[in-house]
This record gives structure tokens, sequence and C-alpha cells, in this order.
């Protein structure tokens, strides 16, 4: 389960209603530490805190290389499963 997205339902009085969403901090992805398949995503968070300080993550996609991670919407950076940044691209 890659992603979870919020996805909205209708009440009874047909007022929309957005489902709750975890933090991306508490998502479950198939390549975390705890299941042995290399670095979490606490990890690369701070690799990319550390690289971006006043950056925010928007975007945050597994791939079969490892992550894609977007900060402020405009910056793509690409981690290998280890954790590793495998290069950038202005989106």
């Amino acid at each position: 389960m890659p992603t979870q997205s919020a996805q909205p339902h209708i009440q009874e009085n047909n007022t929309i209603q957005s489902a709750p969403t975890q933090p991306i901090q508490n998502m479950l992805y198939p390549n975390n530490n705890e299941m042995g398949y290399g670095a979490s995503l606490q990890t690369i968070f701070s690799k990319v805190h550390q690289m971006y300080p006043s950056s925010h993550i928007t975007d945050v996609d597994y791939k079969g290389f490892g992550y894609e991670i977007e900060i402020n919407d405009s910056l793509e950076l690409f981690f290998d499963r280890n954790g590793n940044l495998l290069g950038q691209k202005w989106d």
C-alpha cells in the first residue's frame, strides 16, 4: 500500500466530508526498515530536511528503485532503497 488517499464521501445530508488521512511519517511503505528492505522513510525525511531545511514535503511515491519525494510542489528527489540520493529534477 504505497499511498493512502483521502477519498471524500457523501453523508446523508448531502454534505461532503473528507476521509481522515495518516501523516506521511506514519504511512507504511513496502521498503521500510522494520521489514528489512532498506532505509526507513524517517531516515530519508531527515536527509531531505538536512539538504533543504526550509522545505516541506508535498508528495511521497514508492517506485521500484526506491522513493520519489516531492518538496515544495516543484522539486523531485529520488532515493534508492538504502536511502541514497540518486538525483533530483525540477518539476
